[in-house]
């Protein structure tokens, strides 16, 4: 696939094929009496599912989930994340997470939003050992700059090239600070997965699916490609909010290069449109590459009306292709935040 990049046509918008029923259901159990949200995904033979769930006193968790297969989940592994003491960013709860495994330790990380009732931030969590998926430590949050955001997904490693000097490897991360009238996806590098960060650039919603607030799903690296995610936004038709996911396109370098023009996971079925109030959700934030037929695709887990979490799958060429077309390509971010390593 190295030459992926000129040899694919593009073509139509790639159709992903939801799954009938839920994979996880609202009210199994205590910690989901009121509410299941947003998975997050670490596949290592075992698929492990970690979501958000809350309970009637409207206290978040993080609960970790096994399928074999990937669409029917086997058994509940049990709470990997509670909220923290009082006066720690995450006292009020654990929310939102998303998922990386980082191939040169064995390590699963974790990032997810401490929620404290005043404010959230995003955080980021570690196996206690390599290869361990449902024992985790907090290492606290990921930045210092006081500002609240959520979102945060881990892009992984880039090749970054500081001008003036050589390209070389470092770690990236994309969150959405929330300030302002726009809510973007802001990109920050790092020479450590663990952090500290420094923020690099944004990009705002500009699309009018988007509304004005996107964030970023998981990402999956595809060799020749970069990475493809999948963000969503959030638009207010009719007086509620309705959240659709389109997919995104990344290069090594952690610069946006595509973006879907129109979302290809919106709210349509009973499950997505009777959402908490109101809310009509399909929010995508774990994605697997998966081989189906002989053929690859992308696999999205998302949040179905803050009660479910629910499975669509497309080939994954469909969508590097339609990433592919002028329609969808990205030019310069709109907001350059500061040049890494110049300040």
């Amino acid at each position: 696939m190295a030459n992926i990049l000129t040899e694919w046509k593009a073509h139509r918008a790639p159709v992903f094929r939801k799954r009938k029923d839920p994979i996880l259901r609202m009210g199994t159990c205590p910690e989901n009496a009121n509410g299941i949200f947003n998975p997050a995904t670490v596949q290592n033979g075992v698929l492990h599912i970690y979501c958000r769930e809350e309970n009637m006193q409207r206290e978040s968790v993080i609960s970790c989930y096994t399928s074999r297969d990937g669409i029917n989940v086997d058994r509940k592994v049990g709470v990997i994340l509670k909220p923290g003491e009082e006066g720690s960013p995450d006292s009020k709860g654990c929310e939102d997470p998303r998922a990386t495994f980082d191939a040169d330790t064995g390590l699963v990380y974790i990032e997810y939003v401490g929620h404290n009732g005043e404010t959230q931030v995003n955080m980021l969590a570690v196996s206690e050992r390599p290869y361990e998926f449902k024992r985790f430590r907090k290492l606290g949050p990921m930045y210092n700059d006081g500002k609240p955001d959520k979102d945060g997904s881990p892009l992984g490693k880039t090749s970054y090239q500081v001008k003036g000097k050589n390209p070389h490897r470092m770690y990236a991360n994309i969150r959405r600070i929330m300030e302002g009238d726009l809510w973007g996806m802001r990109v920050s590098i790092g020479n450590s997965i663990e952090g500290p960060y420094d923020d690099f650039e944004q990009y705002d919603p500009r699309a009018p699916w988007e509304g004005v607030r996107t964030g970023e799903s998981q990402l999956i690296h595809v060799e020749g490609v970069g990475y493809i995610g999948m963000h969503h936004g959030a638009v207010k038709p009719n007086g509620h909010w309705v959240y659709s996911s389109g997919l995104d396109m990344w290069d090594e370098s952690a610069r946006m290069i595509a973006s879907a023009v129109t979302p290809q996971i919106v709210p349509t079925t009973e499950y997505e449109k009777n959402g908490t109030e109101g809310k009509e959700i399909a929010l995508c934030t774990g994605l697997e590459k998966v081989v189906i037929g002989g053929k690859e695709h992308i696999r999205a887990y998302y949040g179905a009306g803050d009660h479910y979490v629910m499975v669509a799958e497309a080939p994954l060429k469909d969508c590097i292709n339609h990433l592919l077309s002028p329609e969808c390509k990205v030019g310069k971010p709109r907001k350059n935040v500061f040049t890494f390593g110049t300040n």
